[in-house]
């Protein structure tokens, strides 16, 4: 699976523009952004009603689903999965390699008018991880290697206080326009002051190579979640 962009402020703000125009012009009741795994990255809308965590989760797996059936049935992919209800429908379009948009509207709203409001929405998300991708195209982060159940506290927003979870320093996520991010440390920094991500990362490079074994790679990230 191919890494999601390093975020700066300005990509979430981006975000979060696209995903409320979205709500405002469709009239649905929350929009999500998830990475291929299925970690939340941005979130509109009244979310108070569903466990967006397992939502995104389950969302991103019906998805890949679709593109094994889309094999069996001679299509190279199905772009959209769509579930309809009798109180709430939900939609998850494409939007990248990347990322995948989910939409929950009133099963009442004709799922025509949603999918014409996402293209828009669509079109804007794409537009701005391409931004953040080409700003840093050597950079990126693998969010299902820190096995955390929600990822979206990963993204600060201009003016929250951080949460536990922000205070760990994940600077490869979410840099601050003109700050040296954390997966690139000064010269003068040590190995033990590396942050966390950074860390993980080259460990499971290293499992990749074939390097160290699955046990040694769960007993080295168990090591630095413990530490953060």
């Amino acid at each position: 699976m191919a890494t999601l962009p390093q975020l700066l402020e300005e990509d979430v703000q981006g975000l979060d523009v696209a995903l409320k125009d979205l709500i405002g012009k469709s009239e649905a009741t929350s929009a999500l952004v998830l990475d291929k795994g299925g970690f939340v990255i941005g979130e509109c809308g009244d979310t108070r009603a569903f466990d967006t965590t397992t939502l995104g989760a389950l969302a991103a797996a019906a998805y890949a689903a679709t593109q094994g059936i889309a094999s069996l049935v001679g299509e190279a992919n199905f772009s959209s999965v769509y579930q309809q209800g009798e109180n709430y429908s939900l939609l998850v379009n494409n939007v990248d390699e990347h990322c995948l948009l989910v939409v929950i509207f009133n099963a009442q709203i004709s799922v025509g008018a949603v999918k014409y409001y996402a293209m828009g929405a669509i079109s804007q998300i794409a537009r701005q991880l391409l931004i953040a991708r080409n700003r840093s195209p050597d950079e990126g982060i693998d969010l299902s290697i820190l096995n955390l159940a929600d990822a979206a506290d990963m993204f600060t927003k201009r003016g929250e206080e951080p949460s536990a979870t922000q205070n760990l320093d994940l600077q490869p996520l979410f840099a601050r326009k003109g700050t040296q991010s954390a997966a690139e440390p000064a010269p003068e920094e040590s190995s033990e002051t590396e942050d966390p991500v950074a860390k993980l990362q080259k460990i499971k490079k290293l499992l990749v190579a074939g390097l160290i074994s699955e046990e040694d790679f769960e007993f080295k990230k168990r090591k630095i979640l413990e530490e953060m």
